[in-house]
């Protein structure tokens, strides 16, 4: 059965999980492969530029987008690629062309991969291309979409936690200075929780709030992610 398009997600549900997307063993290779592309940001390690951190340069995100995708074609050049397998499903349940956004002559990071250690964990914020990234093709985009592929499962902690609140123009006097929110942002709402299982992947609507407990034990949480947007031409990932 397909799933509802262009959505991937219904309005009935905050998140669709595909348990064993990847099995145990293909975790742990991508994780190795992935290692020698860690960088530490001061906040978590991640592989691959990020957008959103690079709103006033964006040259250089499309520089570092550019050096980023091609190591990933080396790194899976003889095994899976791990960002084609999402596209490939995503193509296989809508039957809609899915394919690394674009800006002119410039490709877009197809992911990022983030590392979360022992205590680290990410605090109530939203996603939101239409008004963060306001003069790039993705802020175009209709119906963004998050994508997280579990690589690890942490002995405790690490959950997502999706609000049912979605974001908006008031809530940006409780914006932190440094990032995230202040509760009050999601008083009074319900929460779904998705515990990190390696192999699993996850779709969920990044304009609720959502927030990431900290992790506990010696096993990172580590994770490949995208956005995906939607228009007339199918469906365009970025990170």
């Amino acid at each position: 059965m397909q799933l509802e398009i262009p959505k991937i997600i219904s309005e009935q549900h905050t998140a669709l999980e595909i348990e064993n997307f990847l099995d145990d063993n293909f975790c742990d290779i991508i994780s190795q492969r992935i290692a020698p592309l860690w960088q530490d940001s001061g906040i978590v390690k991640h592989a691959g530029p990020f957008l959103m951190a690079h709103t006033s340069k964006i040259p250089e995100y499309f520089e570092l987008a550019k050096q980023f995708n091609a190591s990933l074609e080396q790194i899976f050049s003889n095994i899976a690629n791990p960002v084609q397998m999402i596209h490939d499903f995503v193509f296989s349940k809508t039957a809609e062309n899915v394919q690394t956004c674009r800006e002119g002559d410039s490709s877009y990071s197809s992911c990022i991969f983030r590392h979360f250690a022992k205590g680290q964990g990410s605090p109530i914020h939203k996603d939101n291309a239409s008004n963060d990234a306001i003069g790039c093709q993705v802020s175009k985009l209709k119906q963004q979409i998050s994508a997280v592929l579990y690589l690890t499962t942490p002995q405790s902690g690490g959950e997502l936690i999706i609000y049912d609140k979605k974001w908006s123009i008031s809530d940006e006097y409780h914006r932190k200075i440094e990032f995230g929110y202040e509760n009050t942002v999601i008083e009074n709402s319900n929460s779904y929780k998705i515990k990190p299982q390696k192999g699993t992947l996850v779709f969920f609507n990044p304009k609720q709030f959502h927030a990431i407990l900290p992790v506990y034990g010696n096993i990172p949480r580590i994770t490949l992610s995208m956005f995906m947007g939607h228009d007339s031409n199918g469906f365009h990932c970025w990170a």
